[in-house]
């Protein structure tokens, strides 16, 4: 073991900050769970934004409705107007 005024190295180092015996399977287990809940925020964004995007999907079918049914009006007004025109 190398020893120095006030560091020590080797098997006798232990950092001052952890305590002398660190439970590792409780520290796995916790940063397993702590991973598992991220991942399901991170899930939860998605389920909002395809409930989104069919909202929006449905707008748009019912504005691209809308908007053929006013071509087709204005169709018809043109062609009646051609026909008073003419008469």
């Amino acid at each position: 073991m190398l020893t120095t005024p006030n560091i020590t190295y080797g098997a006798a180092a232990t950092p001052a900050c952890y305590p002398d015996a660190v439970d590792v399977e409780r520290t796995m287990q916790f940063i397993l769970k702590a991973q598992a809940r991220a991942e399901v925020r991170v899930e939860r964004p998605d389920a909002r934004t395809t409930a989104l995007e069919k909202r929006l999907d449905k707008r748009m079918e019912g504005i691209t409705k809308l908007l053929q049914r006013g071509m087709r009006m204005l169709v018809k007004i043109e062609a009646d107007l051609a026909e008073s025109a003419r008469a």
